[in-house]
């Protein structure tokens, strides 16, 4: 009776085992799926750049189950201070056009050193500068990565409060670099 019971418990975990490789897999076919309909966009939308950002901004959101995200560009003053340009979910539009100088905060950092910045408590992050909106949005957790060409930082692309598995990773950040 023994060896039954080690039998259907080593079934048991090969199941959950296969169920939660069949989940990953699932979620790693989406985001792809994802990359795969930007990719389309970003040949389509060459001279529309607003919604280019828009389909960025709210893609990054989507692909990385986040409540919120934002996109920022440096400001062609020569401040290089950033300025939100896109607003997806949380305070949303109302925070448009805010300049966050530079090398301030958790995006003026990933701005001005280059290198993704992940936060999963804000609250306590002495970076953190607080929420720019006046709705009630919360912000618990960041990814921020640098939006580069040339090897120059242009902005910062963020997502804000992972829903589900609650912690921004590694592997969400390398996804995030693919935008």
């Amino acid at each position: 009776q023994l060896k039954i019971f080690i039998d259907i418990a080593s079934l048991a975990a090969t199941s959950i085992d296969k169920a939660r490789l069949f989940a990953e897999t699932n979620v790693r076919a989406r985001q792809l799926g994802v990359l795969n309909d930007i990719s389309r966009q970003l040949v389509a939308a060459e001279g529309d750049l607003e919604g280019l950002l828009n389909f960025i901004t709210s893609s990054a959101v989507d692909i990385l189950n986040a409540e919120a995200g934002s996109l920022l560009l440096t400001v062609d003053d020569g401040s290089r201070d950033l300025e939100f340009r896109v607003a997806v979910g949380g305070s949303g539009q109302e925070i448009i056009g805010t300049r966050i100088p530079a090398g301030r905060g958790l995006v003026g950092e990933v701005a001005s050193k280059g290198q993704v910045v992940i936060v999963n408590d804000a609250r306590n992050d002495p970076r953190w500068g607080g929420e720019f909106g006046k709705g009630k949005f919360q912000t618990n957790n960041v990814l921020a990565v640098p939006l580069t060409t040339q090897d120059r930082v242009i902005g910062v692309l963020e997502v804000l409060n992972k829903r589900y598995a609650g912690a921004f990773n590694p592997e969400d950040a390398g996804l995030l670099t693919t935008f």
